[in-house]
């Protein structure tokens, strides 16, 4: 993944290439240099979502490479689900179905929740002996790039207490704010059904998931890594980073990469041996590769 995303960032997006054509349409747009900043904060978040990608496959990597060391029950799960939870935002900002006028709302709506999450979590941290409280300096930031929005003549759609949208043409579709990230993962990750739910059981520690690795007998229990949960996070953990990469290599490019073909056929080398293994596990004659038939193993 590395060398890929290296690769590809370290070339000229050439004429033709979709990174070129949205730079154009920049060039030709209203309040072109306040436009210009604001796209390069995306394509900076863009930049953090996909290093965040990379990180957390390595992680669950480095927790699986040492079997002999003790393979973690749950740890896993929680490590696979930021990546997906990234790749999938990354996905939906740069997202090839859309138009320019789409993908920059949606850049600039995350950058407006993002600032508002930092504001938010600025406000309950309190001054002390040696620091001011962040809330002001934080709130400043965030209206200064609502300033910044606005100078840039790109409509914010007020909700009863806050902006709820942002429009960047007037007759352009509007990217909401808030998105929830169960949406994104099950748009973006659907031939995985439930993947969010089955992550974010373990990340929440809900019983439901953390039942399913434990054995209760009377007044002992017992917990040990369940080999198709620990599968399914490899699984999950190389389809984020091969979707992250198809992103990049597509928005610059490089649709043909040899490297990202070779990433997709590992992921489906590795859905394949999962099934297969699910089927001898189970004793069952029919079942495709897809981490839908593990949700209920006792099926």
């Amino acid at each position: 993944m590395r060398k890929a995303l290296g690769r590809y960032m370290d070339s000229v997006a050439g004429p033709g290439t979709v990174a070129a054509r949205d730079h154009a349409r920049l060039l030709a747009s209203v309040r072109s240099a306040d436009r210009q900043t604001l796209w390069s904060k995306v394509g900076i978040n863009c930049l953090h979502l996909t290093v965040n990608v990379a990180d957390h496959v390595r992680a669950v990597a480095v927790l699986l490479a040492q079997p002999q060391a003790g393979v973690p029950i749950y740890a896993h799960e929680t490590v696979a689900r930021a990546a997906v939870e990234s790749a999938a935002m990354l996905m939906y900002i740069l997202d090839r179905g859309q138009v320019f006028e789409a993908r920059f709302a949606r850049g600039v709506a995350h950058l407006i929740a993002d600032a508002t999450a930092a504001r938010n979590a600025a406000a309950v941290v309190p001054r002390n002996a040696v620091m001011a409280s962040p809330a002001a300096a934080v709130t400043q930031e965030r209206d200064r790039l609502i300033e910044l929005i606005q100078r840039a003549r790109i409509e914010l759609v007020m909700g009863k207490r806050d902006v709820k949208g942002v429009r960047v043409v007037a007759a352009g579709p509007e990217a909401p704010i808030a998105v929830k990230a169960t949406d994104l993962i099950q748009a973006r990750f659907a031939d995985l059904p439930a993947v969010y739910h089955m992550l974010s059981g373990v990340a929440h520690g809900m019983p439901w998931r953390l039942a399913d690795s434990a054995h209760v007998e009377g007044r002992l229990a017992s917990w040990e890594p369940d080999p198709i949960y620990v599968g399914t996070s490899a699984l999950i953990a190389m389809a984020a980073a091969e979707r992250a990469v198809k992103v990049h290599s597509w928005y610059r490019g490089f649709d043909e990469d040899l490297m990202a073909t070779r990433m997709q056929a590992r992921v489906a080398a590795a859905d394949a041996a999962l099934a297969a293994f699910g089927r001898k596990r189970f004793g069952l004659t029919r079942m495709p590769p897809s981490v839908a038939p593990f949700l209920s193993p006792s099926v």
